[in-house]
């Protein structure tokens, strides 16, 4: 890719790992802008358009999610993103996004955001023990990304293991730089 379209992209991947909306969504979207042919920097805009949640921002993370797909028929990322939206369609097509993600993970049995997606859905179904059991493979392969680490703490808090929610909160307040999302987590918790 164009390099000032790859420093975007990089700047708004970190942002959205973080959970950092605006900020990410912007930088993603220069990228885009600077080189319309980035196919990964269209899967990564397209997560940020689904969690937005609204008829309109759906729709564009659909296109998002094509155009990186024609540009990179096997980006698993995008597959990825696919997955995530049909979990934010509405109604959410729960298990068409399990299958999508199950498929990505079979690709990538690492990527932290489709075991937490993944998670979410079977959650969803009532099938809390597998959820569980995928949500702690993700927190261990990457103990401090936002969302986990909240859904997570929230996992061990409805348990009634307050302690090691509270341990984990602290632990991602803990970082140089914690994100927006584990603040709006923990005071749900603090409450």
């Amino acid at each position: 890719p164009n390099l000032d379209a790859y420093e975007h992209y990089l700047a708004g991947r970190t942002l959205l790992h973080r959970r950092d909306w605006e900020p990410a969504r912007e930088e993603l979207q220069q990228a885009v802008a600077l080189d319309p042919e980035f196919a990964e920097a269209h899967a990564e805009l397209a997560i940020i358009q689904a969690f937005e949640e609204t008829p309109e921002a759906i729709g564009r993370a659909r296109a998002s999610v094509k155009r990186a797909l024609q540009l990179k028929p096997r980006l698993v990322r995008a597959r990825a993103a696919e997955g995530l939206l049909l979990t934010k369609a509405k109604p959410p097509d729960l298990p068409g996004a399990e299958r999508v993600l199950r498929e990505v993970l079979d690709q990538d049995p690492n990527m932290s955001d489709a075991l937490n997606w993944l998670q979410s859905v079977l959650y969803e179904q009532g099938r809390d023990d597998e959820a569980r059991a995928i949500l702690e493979r993700a927190a261990v392969i990457d103990p401090l990304h936002p969302a986990i680490a909240a859904n997570l703490a929230d996992r061990l808090n409805e348990e009634g293991d307050t302690e090691q929610a509270l341990r984990i909160y602290e632990r991602a307040m803990e970082q140089p730089t914690p994100s927006p999302m584990i603040f709006g987590a923990a005071t749900g918790f603090y409450q």
